[in-house]
């Protein structure tokens, strides 16, 4: 059991306990805490191995200190893990605001060096960067929904719960930016209409993977049915955008667009 001082010029107890190295579970009550270089050895595990939840992380760290494990535990060290990342990712972002490197598109622009970075009197390469798009539909998630209508015409309305957080930094494009490229939006970029439709492919019809009744079946159950990135070819993201209840239909001209 520690005593945390709290600092009289400080207007709340948590930003003392932050002061002295330590991070709160909610806004203003706080009779336990839970330090940073706890929350920090966390974090690293995690982004070398994703699948390690924030519970047998917990059951750990109570083995370890002789205690036993409590489910309130993990909802503790959960919210505030979600605070380390706010606050990392606002100390990242004032860093890049100093810098003047925090406009939208300064990633793209400055990411590999290799690649976008010139040397005074270098020679003008004709081909200045190589790229490589694709999509994966691996990374899918399930649209939660209630049970549909009783007829069974109709689906059952959406029960996910909202999430206004924002990750990704600044190279994961927002659902925002991705939907004005959405084939309903083309109406508004002057002078540009879009190509006729290619024709129709054989393979649709030799292969039932292929056939559009069966991929609108089996993509109709996802909220999101990917991811799309671009990658420079020294291995460094470029972007990165998530494929919500589409497949890679307008994600290459999307990624083009703004790279070019």
């Amino acid at each position: 059991m520690y005593e945390i001082p709290v600092f009289t010029s400080d207007t709340y107890n948590n930003t003392s306990y932050v002061r002295s190295g330590y991070l709160p579970f909610n806004p203003l009550l706080n009779k336990s805490l839970v330090s940073f270089q706890t929350i920090e050895l966390y974090h690293h595990l995690f982004m070398r191995c994703p699948r390690l939840g924030i519970q047998p992380f917990v059951r750990a760290l109570c083995d370890l200190q002789g205690v036993r494990f409590k489910n309130n535990l993990s909802v503790q060290i959960s919210a505030a893990y979600d605070l380390y990342i706010r606050l990392v990712e606002g100390v990242r972002l004032k860093v890049r605001q100093a810098l003047g490197r925090d406009s939208s598109n300064w990633r793209m622009l400055n990411n590999c060096p290799c690649c976008q970075y010139e040397v005074v009197g270098e020679l003008e390469l004709a081909i200045r960067m190589l790229l490589g798009i694709d999509g994966n539909n691996s990374l899918k998630r399930f649209q939660r929904r209630e049970p549909p209508s009783e007829d069974g015409k109709s689906l059952g309305p959406e029960k996910e719960r909202e999430d206004n957080r924002i990750g990704g930094g600044d190279y994961f494009l927002q659902p925002e930016a991705v939907d004005l490229w959405d084939e309903s939006q083309w109406h508004k970029w002057p002078g540009w209409t879009p190509k006729e439709r290619s024709p129709k492919i054989p393979c649709e019809d030799r292969w039932s993977n292929l056939k559009e009744s069966n991929t609108n079946r089996t993509f109709g159950h996802f909220d999101v049915n990917g991811i799309f990135g671009g990658f420079c070819r020294h291995s460094f993201t470029i972007v990165f955008l998530d494929m919500i209840r589409t497949g890679e239909q307008y994600v290459y001209f999307i990624l083009c667009s703004y790279l070019c």
